[in-house]
């Protein structure tokens, strides 16, 4: 009898699951061509040049006025982050070249911190993430998609909450033992579709916030009529200080890109 009645509960569980999934891939189809995202135009690869406000004003007092992008990043569809350094096209005395990697070693790690959201926002979608096994409900707000990840040997729980009227995405919540990281993208309507300008983080500690961050970005009309990010603003601020936020930039240039097929023109 016992056998039985396990038998059933997991015939049970195992249709609401089924259901579960099937609702959230409607759920997804239905939605992701709201976003603006570079994987939806056919991108394979993004290439660009990086910099900053710092690597600008130190070419500028050793003379150099042309050459401000000498550092490259390539970003491809999976998710993948190079950097490549343009030094060696330029020749430079021996102590520039090396401030100069010291320098960009810093621009990296900027842009390494912002990588994750920046690939999930603004190349993909919000639901680019979302693995085969996750749950899938509504509440009175939201519709929800809830499923676990291993990020550096631990187990991370992974919350999305959409707007249940519009579909957009309003938090994201990453949750694991006492540290829980809450984003909130911010988006602009572009060509019919909500385009990614940014988003604010806040950090919590044991149920403590222990510091927060604001990402907004810059767009220009470049090739293709794709719309890029230019300049990167960072803004990072902590309880200790909330009135004295620290802001950084950094500038994007140059960019080239391959396509799976040709994109269709953004109106």
């Amino acid at each position: 009898m016992n056998r039985l009645v396990a038998l059933i509960l997991s015939l049970i569980a195992f249709s609401v699951l089924n259901a579960q999934s099937q609702e959230g891939e409607d759920y997804i189809k239905a939605y992701y061509k709201n976003y603006y995202s570079y994987g939806i135009h056919g991108m394979k690869a993004m290439e660009f040049k990086i910099s900053s406000p710092e690597i600008i004003a130190y070419l500028n007092e050793n003379g150099i006025q042309e050459q401000h992008y000498l550092f490259q990043v390539l970003i491809t569809h999976t998710g993948e982050l190079y950097f490549k350094s343009l030094l060696d096209s330029v020749s430079f005395p021996q102590q520039v070249e090396a401030n100069l990697q010291k320098h960009f070693n810093v621009v990296a790690k900027q842009f390494r911190g912002v990588f994750a959201e920046f690939n999930l926002f603004i190349m993909n979608t919000p639901f680019w993430d979302i693995p085969q096994e996750y749950t899938f409900y509504h509440d009175q707000k939201f519709d929800v998609f809830k499923f676990k990840s291993v990020e550096n040997g631990s187990e991370v729980q992974i919350s999305k909450y959409f707007n249940n009227m519009s579909g957009m995405i309003e938090r994201q919540i990453y949750a694991s033992r006492d540290v829980e990281i809450k984003i909130y993208p911010q988006f602009k309507t572009i060509s019919n579709r909500w385009q990614c300008t940014g988003w604010d983080t806040q950090i919590f500690q044991n149920g403590k916030l222990t510091s927060g961050t604001g990402i907004r970005f810059d767009y220009t009309l470049g090739p293709r009529d794709l719309w890029l990010p230019s300049v990167i603003k960072m803004m990072t601020q902590t309880p200790e200080a909330p009135d004295k936020p620290v802001w950084v930039e950094l500038y994007l240039h140059d960019f080239h890109f391959d396509f799976y097929e040709t994109p269709q023109k953004s109106e």
